[in-house]
């Protein structure tokens, strides 16, 4: 694989400063060899100003991004980095983003400005829902299309609720906490997630909803149909493990938790 040429001198990091940071050779290749010079420049000035220390490892790659394990100012945090190349994504990004009045500047031909308006939705977004009592990785900081937040596990990453072996009451347990976390986010915040189900929810002692670049505000002219969608999906994974589930359309409750909001 070719590594990205950078210049020796820089604002961002020498070639010494990355091979200090990441002192694993295939883990830097993975970053220089990905990732375009604009997108490891936003990475190494994070590295620069202590939010990032050094980079562990990778743990994950979606359509969309791929996630590093890092070492923080604080502890080990994850570490989202976006593809600006990627097309089968970016097509839809605009779906999400438009008729947002916190995005509104939006250019639909700019391809890196739609990504970066992406991260910058998640990190938005994920602020919005910790702040709500939503539980979410807390958020800590953004740059260009490289969001940084916390490790959900502590020191090691979290696994996927999908992924997980637990006992009937704690499958009862984990689908009334991410109810209680759905309303939170929709009545609190302000926010439906968009893409909710067992491939975006982690679990560590208890659940934590992840990847909420898509997530739309109550206001949006679809909300009501991607919560719909969300329950859906919720409803269809814990019904695979014997759960008694609420019946949120009969009882009304998310036009209940809209209205609410509204």
């Amino acid at each position: 694989m070719t590594l990205v040429e950078w210049p020796e001198e820089g604002d961002f990091a020498t070639k010494a400063d990355r091979e200090k940071i990441i002192k694993d050779s295939e883990l830097r290749e993975s970053l220089e060899g990905v990732f375009d010079s604009i997108t490891l420049r936003y990475a190494y000035e994070l590295i620069r100003r202590g939010v990032i220390r050094r980079f562990i490892t990778n743990i994950s790659q979606g359509k969309e991004a791929r996630v590093y394990v890092a070492e923080g100012a604080e502890g080990y945090v994850a570490v989202k980095i976006y593809f600006t190349t990627a097309s089968e994504y970016y097509k839809t990004m605009p779906i999400y983003i438009e008729g947002d009045p916190r995005f509104s500047h939006l250019k639909r031909g700019d391809r890196r400005e739609i990504v970066e308006t992406w991260a910058r939705k998640e990190y938005a977004n994920l602020s919005e829902a910790y702040s709500a009592g939503v539980h979410v990785p807390k958020p800590i900081s953004i740059r260009g299309n490289v969001l940084v937040m916390q490790l959900v596990g502590g020191s090691e990453p979290a696994p996927l609720i999908k992924d997980v072996n637990l006992s009937p009451l704690s499958w009862k347990k984990a689908y009334n906490q991410v109810i209680d976390d759905l309303e939170r986010l929709v009545v609190n915040a302000g926010l439906v997630h968009g893409d909710l189900s067992e491939y975006n929810v982690l679990y560590y002692r208890r659940p934590y909803l992840i990847d909420m670049g898509q997530s739309v505000m109550t206001s949006h002219p679809r909300a009501q149909e991607f919560l719909f969608r969300d329950v859906k999906n919720l409803n269809l994974f814990f019904r695979k493990k014997g759960i008694e589930l609420k019946d949120l359309v009969k009882d009304d409750l998310i036009a209940k938790w809209l209205a609410s909001r509204r």
